[in-house]
């Protein structure tokens, strides 16, 4: 009779056990990359062609796409202006795209809540500029 009582105490134990396993369809990590770059930044930029300027760039999340950015006025275009971004971590690329014909590709990095890095290249046709942005 013990031995009874011990086997479907094992079983049902062992049912518990497996129903309250984690669900792998969880997500890992529900936070998103995105949210830290999502501000008006200052920036103070570098350019071989055009020297030093400093501006401003709004950056909000591409509702389209996971890994996306949009920064309005990049390279000092224009608040009417929109460069995409892929945003992997504290890493950006800028995949080479024309920018109210301006064509940017490069990359950036998030340094921290009060700085971010840009190194890219600005081609208008006739120049390649050669622009590094440090913004806060």
């Amino acid at each position: 009779m013990i031995r009874k009582i011990l086997f479907v105490s094992a079983g049902a134990l062992a049912l518990f056990v497996t129903s309250c396993q984690k669900d792998d369809n969880s997500p890992q990590n529900s936070s998103d990359d995105r949210d830290k770059y999502v501000r008006q930044w200052s920036c103070n930029e570098t350019s071989q062609q055009q020297g030093n300027s400093n501006y401003t760039i709004t950056i909000s999340k591409d509702v389209t796409s996971a890994n996306q950015i949009l920064v309005k006025n990049f390279y000092f275009l224009g608040n009417s202006t929109t460069t995409v971004m892929i945003v992997d971590g504290n890493n950006v690329t800028i995949n080479s795209q024309n920018v109210s014909g301006t064509t940017l590709h490069g990359s950036g990095h998030y340094n921290s809540s009060t700085s971010l890095t840009f190194n890219f290249t600005a081609y208008d046709g006739i120049t390649t500029d050669t622009v590094s942005v440090a913004a806060h």
